[in-house]
């Protein structure tokens, strides 16, 4: 990393410590470089979010008080970091969920795996999607965003 270059930061906010682990040691795997930090609690989440540099928001969606559905929409709501790409990871395979998160200005809704290996793939996937130099893309278009990271996902 040259003196100019600085790592691609990731903000996770999840109730469940594990998932945070298991994300971190994927993003600190990773060949590229990663500043990633997780949060279990959401005022801590947006006092970071509101003086740090973030490139992409990692939100579980199935939290209690605030749900994610409730931090999506304060993240949507808050001029400073609205344009924060937001991909929700969730247990959930109903597709209510996922289309109201997409309603509330979600880039993309992601299935959690237990599997490091899966976890690798993402943070690589997020990175080759996310952290191409000079991508400007404030609200990008959601299908393209799926596809990608779904053929990055597919086992080889």
């Amino acid at each position: 990393m040259t003196a100019v270059e600085r790592a691609f930061s990731v903000v996770m906010l999840d109730d469940d410590p594990e998932d945070i682990y298991t994300m971190r040691r994927a993003f600190g795997d990773c060949a590229k470089p990663f500043d990633f930090i997780g949060f279990n609690r959401a005022p801590e989440f947006f006092d970071h979010l509101s003086g740090a540099h973030t490139d992409v928001v990692l939100l579980d969606l199935n939290m209690h008080r605030p749900s994610g559905f409730e931090v999506l929409e304060q993240i949507r709501a808050d001029a400073v970091v609205c344009y924060l790409p937001v991909l929700i990871l969730t247990t959930s395979e109903e597709a209510a969920d996922a289309q109201h998160a997409l309603s509330l200005g979600a880039n993309a809704v992601i299935t959690k795996s237990a599997s490091l290996a899966d976890a690798r793939k993402l943070a690589n996937a997020i990175h080759s999607f996310w952290g191409a130099p000079g991508l400007m893309m404030p609200r990008a278009d959601h299908d393209s965003i799926v596809s990608s990271i779904r053929n990055s996902l597919t086992p080889e």
